[in-house]
């Protein structure tokens, strides 16, 4: 459904203003009846007044599709994260922001559509119990490159990456989530009780995938912490 939507709208594109200005040579040139004559002032008045309210409604109507558009690819994960208890809210007009406790981990989620100048992003946020997960600073990201040659954080960072991915099991979990290709550009991004998981999505992404991430990461969140 959505697929012939959109074929309607690319169609439709150029053919309304191919219309209106055909429109608006006809009321220009040709003689109707009810009507002054062919190129008089009056006729050319009619016609100004018909094409300026046919292109503004022009306008409302792709305005008002495109703002459907960015809104829909926004929930593509409503279905899959309502039936799981999380509270759904807008979330910067486009998006959608999902709020929510499982197993004890304090999740938030947020789902941005792409832009002209960037990509889907989905950011995952899960927090350990007690703690709430925040935007905030000082993150130490961990990126693909640093789980293939070993973790080389800064300054007195090194001792909570280190103490972090040298608990059981938890290298496997983080290289599975940055090496999924699902998640491109993906990064993990550590704090003393949080974890931030952040990668570019596409509108065909399928709501398994995050829930495989989701799972991924209350399951890191369970090992924050001493």
């Amino acid at each position: 459904m959505r697929k012939r939507s959109n074929l309607f709208f690319l169609l439709f594109l150029p053919a309304a203003p191919l219309a209106i200005f055909l429109l608006a040579i006809l009321l220009i040139r040709v003689p109707l009846p009810g009507l002054p004559a062919p190129m008089s002032q009056a006729r050319n008045l009619t016609a100004a007044v018909t094409a300026g309210v046919l292109g503004l409604c022009y306008i409302i109507a792709v305005g008002w599709f495109v703002t459907g558009l960015f809104r829909g690819y926004g929930r593509i994960l409503d279905t899959t994260l309502q039936e799981q208890g999380f509270r759904v809210s807008n979330y910067l007009f486009f998006g959608r922001l999902y709020q929510g406790k499982i197993q004890g981990v304090c999740v938030s989620l947020s789902v941005l559509p792409p832009t002209w100048w960037k990509p889907f992003q989905l950011n995952l946020r899960v927090a350990r119990a007690g703690e709430q997960p925040g935007d905030g600073r000082h993150w130490l990201a961990i990126t693909r490159r640093c789980i293939g040659t070993g973790i080389t954080a800064s300054r007195h960072r090194d001792s909570l990456v280190g103490s972090f991915l040298g608990k059981q099991g938890v290298k496997r979990v983080v290289r599975r989530l940055l090496e999924d290709p699902r998640a491109g550009n993906a990064t993990l991004y550590v704090r003393a009780s949080c974890l931030w998981f952040y990668c570019h999505v596409s509108a065909k992404t399928n709501p398994s995938a995050v829930t495989e991430w989701l799972k991924s990461m209350i399951g890191l969140a369970h090992s924050l912490g001493p």
